[in-house]
């Protein structure tokens, strides 16, 4: 269960470049991202288990690109018609700031977790990385696609 709230982007810088008479390249960057989310933890082990919750911010040095190719049958005549991401072209760097982990009744389990935290951020952020990009493409191929229709 995770839940994100004041999400903050500070720039976003648009780059078009004219491929041909059929293709046209659009870079977006987004950077200085923000955003803090609650979560639900859960483990199990043998006859062990536990849970609890955490909070995560990320740093404001993460960013994110990607690359959309909008493709026409001629520019000159006719808009584009669809888009597509080359190369599955996405960049992201996601830097979380604070990784907190509470509860399991006494916090045993919650402190040892903190004490990984660099490991457990190392990983998060990758996951969070693959998932940025698999959203900014979504938006990008699929909801582009629906309103160029």
């Amino acid at each position: 269960e995770l839940s994100c709230q004041d999400l903050v982007v500070e720039d976003i810088s648009l780059d078009h470049k004219f491929v041909s008479d059929t293709s046209q390249l659009l870079d977006i960057d987004i950077s200085g991202l923000q955003v803090s989310c609650d979560f639900r933890w859960e483990y199990r082990w043998t006859i062990f288990n536990g849970r609890g919750d955490g909070k995560a911010t990320l740093d404001r040095a993460s960013s994110a690109g990607i690359t959309l190719d909008f493709h026409s049958a001629d520019y000159d005549i006719l808009p584009p018609k669809y888009v597509t991401i080359p190369n599955d072209k996405c960049t992201s760097n996601i830097q979380i700031d604070n990784l907190d982990f509470d509860g399991d009744g006494l916090g045993i389990i919650a402190g040892i977790i903190n004490l990984f935290e660099n490991l457990i951020k190392r990983v998060v952020e990758g996951e969070l990385g693959k998932l940025v990009c698999e959203e900014l493409a979504d938006l990008g191929d699929d909801e582009l696609d629906n309103i160029l229709a």
